[in-house]
């Protein structure tokens, strides 16, 4: 009797009024502690693409994401929502045999002012043409950006993929932000901003970059917690990287920990993954406070313009350590050169005979 009154009082829900597939996903990840089951490489794949696809409502989104987190992603969950990353945007493969991914912090540096934003002209002035991924802002930092930067120094931020690869043809480096090379991922932003944490979707989208070089690709990143450098080194695998370069840096991203001895994993096609460091600190704890943030966003980015441009063009900066200490071992990865040194030599003289600074100009 009681349960006559109850479904005439409140009516049944109709079939379709959730997606049967999202229901059993977070039924699995997001049980609660020591409850949520791990997910099968095809379940997460088959999650992401309801994400994608917008045919879940945000709040189920927001709960697969965050009980993915809270029981902690595993490799096979993590390799399957990046399989549905990988095959929404479709590859363009450029004219250049080789190209280097550079995907830094998407979500910028709270901390430490960005150097990155530098070392696509100066690898391309030493013969390594680079793209350079991100977004405009992303929480949970909401911090400077190569974004912001570029956007300062009136480099182009809307190029489309196809744009992008003539720029990295004509004048070596490319930014490419990702509302243009995965618009279905960039319309996730709202919602995980909103999610305030950090989710899977932090780790794969620097792997999603779909421009390729003609004949091999490279991938370099950052990473903070020893633990996620094997799982890093395993997706760039995934994504058809042909060797891979991750360093564990400042604020986690590619520009090494010049302060202290900075590891860094690394793989190329005819080798295990290798951890390997950069040996004795290169800076003082004093030449490091330099490059903090100051607490006026405009003031950090004029600072990061100003050294950026003066280390570019062979004067004393801040980031001019950085950035050949960064570029070294790039080319020493590549086999472009035999040791540190030698790289920072060669990267060097690009600073100093301004052409370092001209692939820079190119590009505004």
């Amino acid at each position: 009797m009681l349960r006559e009154e109850f479904t005439k009082t409140f009516p049944a829900q109709p079939d379709n009024w959730v997606d049967e597939t999202i229901r059993n996903l977070i039924q699995k990840v997001a049980t609660g502690a020591g409850m949520s089951r791990n997910l099968c490489r095809e379940e997460a794949e088959s999650g992401m693409r309801l994400l994608l696809d917008k045919k879940i409502p945000d709040v189920q989104a927001a709960v697969f994401l965050v009980g993915l987190r809270m029981k902690r992603e595993t490799d096979e969950e993590l390799s399957g929502m990046l399989d549905a990353l990988l095959t929404s945007p479709p590859r363009i493969f450029s004219s250049t045999e080789e190209l280097l991914h550079i995907s830094d912090n998407y979500n910028g540096y709270a901390r430490y002012l960005p150097v990155s934003p530098f070392l696509p002209p100066l690898l391309a002035s030493c013969g390594v043409p680079t793209l350079i991924h991100g977004t405009q802002g992303l929480g949970p930092k909401f911090g400077l950006t190569a974004s912001h930067v570029y956007s300062s120094a009136h480099v182009k931020v809307d190029m489309t993929t196809t744009t992008a690869m003539t720029s990295i043809e004509n004048r070596g480096w490319a930014y490419i932000d990702q509302t243009r090379f995965h618009p279905k991922l960039s319309a996730l932003l709202p919602l995980r901003n909103l999610i305030i944490k950090r989710t899977a979707l932090h780790t794969l989208e620097g792997f999603c970059c779909p421009v390729q070089g003609r004949k091999k690709t490279h991938y370099m990143g950052g990473y903070v917690h020893q633990n996620y450098l094997p799982s890093y080194l395993h997706l760039a695998r995934q994504s058809g990287y042909h060797s891979a370069l991750i360093v564990r840096g400042l604020e986690g991203g590619c520009i090494p920990l010049l302060h202290k001895r900075s590891y860094f994993g690394h793989y190329d096609s005819s080798a295990e993954d290798k951890i390997s460091h950069t040996g004795h600190d290169l800076l003082s704890s004093s030449h490091l406070q330099s490059l903090r943030i100051r607490k006026n966003p405009k003031e950090s980015l004029q600072d990061c313009m100003q050294y950026g441009i003066d280390a570019l063009r062979g004067r004393d900066s801040p980031f001019r350590m950085p950035l050949l200490l960064t570029v070294a071992l790039v080319l020493k990865h590549l086999g472009r050169v035999s040791s540190l040194e030698e790289g920072q030599a060669l990267a060097n003289q690009k600073m100093k005979n301004g052409q370092a600074i001209e692939y820079f100009n190119a590009s505004s």
